[in-house]
């Protein structure tokens, strides 16, 4: 029992330390660096969830769209009541192409947070370009209760008026 705390606190230095490492990769720049580090230090301790939201920020950032899914659907598991993450998973699933699961992480991010506008945005955006107007205009409309200003760009997108809502 006890070698087995001492191999669980040295594998958290040695994750602590890969943390560390990546994020002055980052900061330098070296993003296939800090890539690298997070990497292991997940490796190490496999719910280092510092790491593994920086892999996600940086994939994201970087726009490498499916790697950057992967991760955040990996993320969502760990982050099941985060709003956020299933919209920036939405985001990455959309730029990857996978477009019915982009519209599932918006549409789960606003179970969490359905007082997002900026998530209803991107989900009346991807219904849109699927040609789901009848959906979209719905979507726009739930979306008019928590912010009744939204932007006319959107209205004029589902071809509404604002005194229809």
């Amino acid at each position: 029992r006890s070698s087995q705390l001492k191999t669980q606190s040295d594998n958290s230095m040695s994750s602590l330390g890969q943390y560390c490492e990546g994020r002055i990769a980052e900061l330098l720049g070296d993003i296939d660096g800090a890539l690298r580090a997070f990497g292991e230090a997940r490796r190490l301790q496999a719910d280092d969830i510092a790491s593994l939201r920086q892999t996600c920020c940086i994939l994201f950032e970087s726009q490498r769209w499916s790697a950057a899914a992967n991760a955040l659907e990996e993320l969502s598991q760990c982050a099941a009541d985060e709003a956020s993450v299933f919209c920036n998973l939405g985001v990455a699933r959309r730029e990857a192409g996978d477009i019915e699961l982009a519209i599932l992480a918006f549409e789960r991010s606003l179970i969490l947070r359905p007082e997002s506008v900026e998530t209803w945005e991107h989900l009346v955006a991807i219904l849109l370009e699927c040609g789901k107007e009848s959906e979209a205009a719905t979507c726009l409309e739930r979306a008019n209760m928590y912010r009744p200003a939204l932007s006319e760009e959107f209205r004029k997108l589902v071809g509404t008026s604002k005194t229809t809502f």
